[in-house]
């Protein structure tokens, strides 16, 4: 995701040489996930303020491509993941739209066969959520929201969704690291 801290003000198209070659070239075909300050980018994509500033819980609309996806099929449209950003990006060329928010139409994408991009944090627990919401240099960020009222608001929302949200993010992620190959057992190769 594009969480916290905030990039205002960087160029977002500052290329990612090593990022960009690898997935251009698909060496490896190994599944890659960016953030959406630097991956898109290295794509040819262009990051820019987004129309709708998206802090909290909000609903995925998943394409239909997503119900195919072997790490997007894991995700449930009625239960919101969290966000926190205030751009969006367009769209790489070759890359499959996998998901949108009504605020924001491009949420999450697949380069190819091996490399995501997500605009949403799955990786967030109650802790970090927390954090954000409390430090002195995000809290500009929650303003144009509603400020302090907004920031509670996401805490009850995070006391309502977290829970499926994390059961979401660890079948996903699951999925994730079987592509890698990391979850198959060794082969035991028997010696003369």
């Amino acid at each position: 995701g594009s969480g916290p801290p905030a990039l205002a003000g960087i160029d977002k198209r500052l290329p990612l040489d090593s990022f960009r070659v690898s997935v251009r070239n698909g060496k490896g075909k190994m599944p890659a996930f960016r953030d959406l300050d630097g991956g898109d980018a290295a794509l040819g994509a262009h990051v820019h303020p987004s129309p709708v500033r998206e802090i909290g819980w909000y609903p995925l609309a998943l394409s239909p491509a997503a119900a195919s996806d072997p790490l997007f099929r894991h995700l449930d449209p009625r239960t919101p993941v969290f966000q926190w950003h205030a751009y969006t990006f367009t769209e790489p060329r070759d890359s499959v739209l996998l998901a949108s928010t009504k605020g924001c139409a491009n949420q999450a994408f697949r380069y190819r066969d091996f490399a995501y991009g997500l605009q949403f944090q799955l990786e967030v627990d109650e802790a970090l959520i927390r954090r954000w919401l409390r430090q002195s240099q995000l809290q500009h960020e929650l303003e144009p929201l509603g400020g302090d009222a907004h920031a509670r608001l996401v805490e009850q929302q995070t006391a309502e969704y977290l829970q499926h949200s994390q059961a979401q993010a660890a079948e996903l992620f699951t999925a994730f690291v079987e592509r890698l190959g990391w979850g198959r057992k060794a082969l035991a190769l028997r010696s003369r």
